[in-house]
């Protein structure tokens, strides 16, 4: 997933910004036109990965509660006539 140049140099300055404590968090979010929660997302990332966790990710795969398990799936197909 591409993250735009813009966003990232912000997301990494406002990590500078937090480790300065010279401003509280949610100036920090103000200032970069962020919700306080994503601000947190975002530090929460930097903190377990570095850098990496200030890149946009994929959206994980979605659950699918209704959905027949494969097993099932591949038994049907087996005795399902096809013409």
């Amino acid at each position: 997933m591409h993250t735009h140049p813009t966003a990232l140099r912000c997301r990494r300055q406002a990590m500078q910004l937090d480790t300065r404590k010279t401003i509280s968090r949610r100036e920090i979010a103000r200032r970069c036109m962020i919700s306080h929660t994503t601000f947190y997302k975002y530090l929460h990332r930097y903190q377990d990965e570095g850098d990496e966790g200030l890149y946009d990710r994929q959206p994980g795969p979605r659950i699918r509660p209704n959905q027949t398990p494969p097993d099932v799936e591949e038994a049907v197909l087996e005795v399902a006539p096809f013409s």
